[in-house]
């Protein structure tokens, strides 16, 4: 049985989204660095009260930003894994998918100006979680699922566990997004990089004669 979210969580939610839609246009406007939490509350008409009563700082936005895409990217993920196209794929293929779709929500329209500063705020100033927030996403089940299941199908490399493949992933996303956010986002992430996103997902295909890994 769920448990409805009450009026009051309903309204918070409204309102971290409004302020949440605030940020982006401004930062794509004007840049991080020069909008301040009155200009973020002040232009959907919320007080700067109301800001600190949903989000510790304006550096939260970034972690709300990052969960809103990532609840996103695993929707996608499930419309995918469902597609009839998508289950005909052999699993390196299936993974090379995933990443593509991943990246490819991950750069969404004005998302640069974000992503960017996620950079910048993990790099000069880490929150306290960072090792664990930065290391997982709500995708990772999804994935986990296509690389253990192409090691059991003999298709994904046995001699490296699924989860330093998935963190592997990991590692090598954050090099696409932190490129893209280097040229300003001035191309399509996943036409530019099609041929290393293939490249990549070579790497991790089984090779003969490799041991099978504990996972």
């Amino acid at each position: 049985m769920s448990i409805r979210p009450s009026s009051r969580q309903r309204k918070s939610e409204t309102n971290r989204k409004l302020l949440l839609h605030s940020a982006l246009d401004l930062f794509s406007k004007y840049g991080y660095e020069a909008v301040t939490v009155d200009d973020i509350a002040n232009n959907v008409g919320l007080s700067k009260g109301s800001f600190y009563n949903l989000f510790r700082s304006k550096g939260d936005l970034i972690i709300y930003r990052s969960e809103v895409l990532g609840e996103t990217a695993k929707e996608k993920f499930m419309e995918r894994i469902e597609d009839p196209e998508y289950i005909a794929k052999n699993a390196v293929e299936k993974i090379q998918n995933l990443i593509e779709i991943m990246v490819e929500t991950s750069t969404s329209s004005s998302n640069r100006p974000f992503l960017s500063q996620m950079f910048i705020s993990v790099m000069s100033n880490p929150p306290e979680d960072a090792c664990n927030y930065y290391e997982q996403h709500q995708t990772d089940d999804i994935v986990r699922g296509a690389i253990l299941d192409g090691q059991s199908g003999g298709e994904v490399r046995g001699d490296i566990s699924c989860d330093e493949i998935l963190r592997s992933i990991h590692v090598f996303q954050r090099g696409l997004l932190l490129e893209w956010c280097y040229k300003m986002g001035k191309y399509n992430i996943v036409e530019r990089n099609r041929d290393a996103i293939s490249i990549f997902c070579q790497g991790i295909a089984a090779r003969g004669g490799a041991e099978p890994a504990e996972n």
